[in-house]
């Protein structure tokens, strides 16, 4: 049994320490732990390290390129961190389709089916309008916007592209200017309209904010 240098036990003769850092606002976050979960119970038992809400109340944990430990698994990482831990030999699961790139195994979804799956059912609504709002700087969002459009294409309708790129914008007061956006783009568009949003954050918002103009959601714009 060996100790390492975060004070967890790790080693072939004790509990693997397996660090995991997911989005707390993703939806797909609660799955991949239940899969995980689930893994432990069937399998082997591992000492689990991973970032908790805790509203102060807890030590923060940092899982960054400074962790030791047996394996991680994580969404998004950084240049740094891909090399650090490709250095200290920690194997590394990706879930990211941004990080396909660093040389990890990655569990990703199909982006492609996504686009269209969402094309699919927009068109099942008798709509004749359809927009997709991307970011340009995302490669899943480019995965699942062609895709998107392709099916558009097909069923014989103009697929009316948007593009935004939020992280362009300052970190203070970011959300104002997005908002400012989400509006000017929803007044230009021919209604109804069926919109798919690259992600939950930004379904969200234009949910929430076709509330506040009082734009009705789904008669006038399906999300």
């Amino acid at each position: 049994m060996t100790r390492k240098s975060n004070g967890e036990v790790s080693g072939k003769n004790g509990m693997p320490v397996v660090g995991i850092r997911v989005p707390s606002w993703a939806s797909f976050t609660r799955p991949i732990f239940h899969g995980i979960v689930e893994f432990i119970r069937n399998r082997e038992q591992w000492r689990i390290q991973t970032l908790v809400d805790s509203t102060n109340e807890m030590a923060p944990m940092v899982i960054d390129e400074n962790w030791t430990g047996d394996g991680l698994i994580l969404f998004r990482h950084s240049g740094d961190e891909a090399v650090a831990f490709k250095r200290r030999g920690i194997p590394v699961v990706n879930l990211s389709t941004e990080c396909r790139e660093k040389g990890f195994p990655t569990v990703i979804p199909d982006n492609a089916e996504i686009g269209r799956m969402a094309a699919q059912h927009l068109l099942t609504l008798g709509l004749r309008h359809f927009s997709y709002w991307g970011d340009p700087s995302r490669a899943y969002s480019h995965e699942r916007g062609q895709a998107f459009e392709r099916r558009i294409i097909e069923a014989g309708f103009d697929c009316i592209n948007t593009q935004f790129e939020p992280d362009t914008l300052p970190w203070e007061g970011r959300w104002v200017n997005v908002r400012k956006h989400i509006i000017r783009e929803l007044r230009r568009l021919p209604k109804p309209i069926g919109i798919f949003a690259k992600d939950d954050i930004l379904g969200t918002n234009i949910i929430r904010i076709c509330n506040e103009q009082g734009i009705l959601v789904p008669g006038e714009v399906a999300v």
